[in-house]
Order: structure tokens, then C-alpha cells, then sequence
């Protein structure tokens, strides 16, 4: 049963799954059924704010007292842990209710190899601990491997992916589903959890996938 957020809250929704699931085209359409929502707030549109700098040093802190870290993901461990409190933040002020759609929100971030380190799980736990009270759903989007493979390959976009063997897509799409198997069934097993809706777009169209998140919304909204 899709949880109702709390008075004055948006529904917020977060759309997962492996690179080539159809994350952005159902983003698309979804904003088009859904016209008012807000999307996740880019960190260079919040950049200007007075809290970003302390956010920031805060979670410069949190890492810095955590040893043993890769020099070169270090930054990309402070622009994400920024990111997530600042987007929480924003939730805190929002004073309105509506959807908020995220395409890189929490289960994005906190599924990122950088911060597979163990040294940073009691960090990790508290924020599913906080995310399963604001998130109402998360849509996993996934396809057979050679489905996600071709879409990866015949896209402008690039990625890391894109033109690899079979063998080591066949490998990085494994190792990705079990992370956010393992980040979902976490989330879901906190008392206040999110309800997880799967579809495999390579069998459903990316409408009915839309309807399908509509109706899970409608009835949120109850």
C-alpha cells in the first residue's frame, strides 16, 4: 500500500534502475501527465544558498574523520552527500504538496561505488533511516541485459558501458541490480518505507509504466 506523505508534504517518487531502463523517458512521461510537478533541484541552482557552505563543510567532516579514502573520489563523495541534505532541506522548507519527481535522488546517490566503503555504513544507514520517511515511492525500471546493452550503445549519450563486451555489461548490470536490491530492501524494511514498483520496460511500454506510477500516486494522495 502506496504511504500517504505527511501533511503538506509532497509525494516524492524516485526512478532506479541499471543504465538504459528507460529512467528519462519515463521522467518524460510522466511530467507530462503530470505537469505541476517539481524535478530534483540541481546542485548548481541551489549553489547560491547561504546553507550550501555549511552543508558542505559538514559533510567534509563526516569524511574526514573516516580514513582511507580514494584521493580522486573524494570530491565526488562531497558534491553527493551535499547534494542528498541539501535536497532534504529543501523537503523540510516545502510547505506545499504536489509530486516531486527524482531521476538522482537518494537511492541513486547512496548506490554510488564510492561510498561502498564499510567505513561509512553507520552514514549510509542514517540516511535510508531518513529517506524511508520522505520517499512515498520508487519505480525500478530494468530490461534483459541485451536490451539495456543496446539501448546504452545506440544512445548519443555516453557512458562507460557503451561499446563494452557483452560479458563485462553482462557483469556491471549484475553488480548494479544487487546494489539496489540490497538499498531497496532496505529502505522497504524501515517501518515508515517507500513502496517499490517494478516493470520491466523491455516488455512494458513506457505509457503503461506511467499509468502504472499514476495510480500508485492517486492512490497516495488518498
Amino acid at each position: 500500500m502506496t504511504r500517504a506523505p505527511a501533511a503538506g508534504r509532497p509525494r516524492v517518487v524516485e526512478l532506479a534502475g541499471p543504465a538504459g531502463a528507460g529512467k528519462s523517458t519515463l521522467m518524460a512521461a510522466l511530467r507530462v501527465r503530470h505537469p505541476d510537478a517539481r524535478v530534483d533541484p540541481e546542485i548548481r541552482e541551489l549553489a547560491g544558498r547561504p546553507t550550501v557552505a555549511v552543508t558542505a563543510a559538514a559533510a567534509a567532516l563526516t569524511l574526514g574523520v573516516r580514513v582511507a579514502f580514494a584521493r580522486g573520489a573524494v570530491r565526488d563523495q562531497l558534491e553527493m552527500m551535499t547534494h542528498l541534505e541539501l535536497l532534504r532541506r529543501e523537503l523540510e522548507r516545502d510547505d506545499g504538496a504536489g509530486v516531486l519527481l527524482l531521476d538522482q535522488g537518494p537511492v541513486f546517490y547512496l548506490t554510488r561505488p564510492v561510498f561502498a566503503s564499510s567505513r561509512l555504513d553507520g552514514w549510509r544507514s542514517r540516511m535510508l533511516d531518513r529517506w524511508a520517511q520522505d520517499l512515498s515511492l520508487v519505480v525500478w525500471l530494468d530490461a534483459a541485459d541485451e536490451t539495456l546493452a543496446g539501448r546504452i550503445d545506440g544512445r548519443d549519450k555516453d557512458h562507460a558501458l557503451k561499446g563494452a563486451d557483452r560479458e563485462r555489461t553482462r557483469s556491471a548490470l549484475d553488480d548494479a541490480r544487487a546494489t539496489l536490491d540490497d538499498a531497496l530492501r532496505r529502505l522497504s524494511s524501515r517501518p515508515s518505507g517507500p513502496e517499490i514498483l517494478r516493470f520491466d520496460t523491455g516488455t512494458t511500454g513506457i505509457d503503461d509504466v506511467a499509468a502504472g506510477v499514476t495510480d500508485a500516486l492517486e492512490r497516495c494522495a488518498r
